[in-house]
């Protein structure tokens, strides 16, 4: 379910990010060459930035979470 809710919505931001670029024609067709951006990237690296980010996030604030679930009293329920 996961893995399906991914694919759904990776596909919804990069529609949306193209619509926001300008890329879509008046049929909602893709423009092959367009150059636009949308909040300064290419529509088409959106979701690799999305991944990029995400995984820069948990490395840096996993361990930080981690240790401090390790001095509560939940330490058991959460492990």
């Amino acid at each position: 379910a996961l893995v399906m809710s991914n694919i759904f919505l990776s596909t919804s931001f990069v529609y949306l990010a193209q619509e926001q670029a300008g890329c879509l024609d008046e049929n909602d067709e893709v423009i092959e060459d367009c150059d636009g951006k949308a909040y300064g990237f290419k529509p088409a690296s959106f979701i690799s930035n999305i991944a990029v980010i995400s995984s820069v996030l948990s490395a840096l604030f996993m361990p930080l979470i981690g240790a401090m679930v390790d001095y509560t009293k939940h330490r058991r329920t959460l492990g």
